[in-house]
């Protein structure tokens, strides 16, 4: 079995920001985390998007004049990023691309270096990306030092979730899908290195007390969870 760093590396995880795979649900998901993202968007003047492949959200900050940095732990998708800016003929000053992991944010983000105040940026965890970092201690002590704004969009923990997310990683033709109901929340595996985490918004809550990190959980009626601070 691969890790899961090899898991994205080797494109596998590409059809999970394919809109070719997604299930009803999943497009509905998608179109509420852009409506949060749309309500709280003069908060911001800077977008930054951890885990940035695919469908990025690149092209809706261009539309609505914000700055953006998208990270991700692929190289090959920030080649991609980058080249979507140089086609459009956009600044790659105002708009950047940068290899990174979310676990390690502090070692790529510096809010003394960033271009707008720090309470005008906005950190987005877009699609359950944070859910699919292994390591949710190391991602939210980040957050607790860089004291940046953040958006957190997830899946719910229910009965229902757990079926749409069932389908929908079938259909990304994911091997041996094995489902763990843990302590923290409910999450998918696959053999050739998947790996989702959806946590219990009760579990979450306390993880981020523990940081020192004040969030809002908001309940949206397409099975996602946003959770955030944009104070």
């Amino acid at each position: 079995m691969q890790s899961v760093r090899g898991f994205y590396e080797s494109g596998l995880g590409d059809r999970l920001t394919n809109p070719f795979y997604y299930p009803t649900n999943i497009v509905d998901f998608r179109r509420h985390e852009k409506q949060i993202i749309i309500a709280i968007q003069s908060s911001f003047d800077l977008l930054i998007e951890v885990g940035c492949a695919g469908e990025c959200y690149l092209d809706w900050a261009v539309a609505h004049k914000k700055r953006y940095i998208g990270i991700d732990i692929v190289e090959r998708n920030v080649k991609i990023g980058q080249q979507r800016v140089i086609n459009q003929g956009l600044s790659e000053d105002i708009y950047r691309f940068i290899v990174g992991d979310g676990e390690n944010l502090t070692a790529i983000i510096h809010p003394s270096e960033l271009p707008v105040p720090v309470g005008r940026c906005l950190l987005l965890f877009p699609f359950n990306s944070f859910g699919n970092m292994q390591h949710p201690h190391k991602v939210l002590a980040s957050l607790q030092s860089l004291k940046l704004p953040f958006l957190i969009s997830s899946y719910q923990t229910t009965s229902n979730a757990i079926v749409y997310r069932q389908e929908y990683y079938q259909r990304c033709l994911y091997q041996d899908l094995h489902i763990l109901f843990q302590q923290e929340g409910v999450c998918f595996t696959s053999s050739n290195g998947f790996y989702s985490m959806a946590y219990h918004p009760d579990y979450f809550y306390q993880l981020c007390q523990q940081h020192q990190l004040p969030i809002t959980v908001t309940l949206a009626r397409c099975f996602m969870n946003a959770t955030y601070d944009v104070s």
